[in-house]
């Protein structure tokens, strides 16, 4: 499981920090949509709707949090010390269960995410198939 944010909800939960008398005293919050979604039925779902074939293989924890410590190693050693493909952060975020609290922006800032995450999706993939997809690559 994973928390998801989408942009515009990030955005107002900016907003309300900075309305917030506890923001300026340094006060923190986790800001997701509140939808804790199972991740590799939403990749799956993502593959489909761009047209790109679904992961098939599967690696378990072990192997791949021990090759990302290699890559990670090895991209030390190059000149200016480029991101690896595969980090053991992000082997652990695809391999485990990661969800946040939104309680206390929901009370203290009154946050609300207005954009669901199906919504997002959505508008993700038009944006991605109305060719910007170009822009990011």
């Amino acid at each position: 499981m994973i928390d998801l944010t989408f942009v515009e909800n990030v955005v107002d939960a900016l907003l309300l920090c900075a309305a917030s008398p506890a923001a300026t005293l340094g006060k923190k919050y986790n800001i997701t949509n509140g939808e804790p979604t199972a991740l590799w039925p939403l990749i799956e779902k993502l593959c489909a709707a761009l047209g790109y074939p679904s992961p098939q293989r599967h690696l378990p924890y072990r192997v791949a949090d021990g090759a990302a410590a290699v890559l990670e190693a090895v991209s030390k050693l190059l000149p200016g010390q480029p991101e690896p493909p595969l980090t053991r952060y992000s082997a652990a975020l695809l391999a485990k269960s990661t969800t946040l609290d939104i309680s206390a922006a929901r009370h203290e800032l009154g946050y609300q995410p207005k954009t669901s995450i199906e919504e997002g999706f959505r508008r993700f993939v038009e944006w991605w198939q109305a060719g910007h997809r170009r822009a990011i690559q």
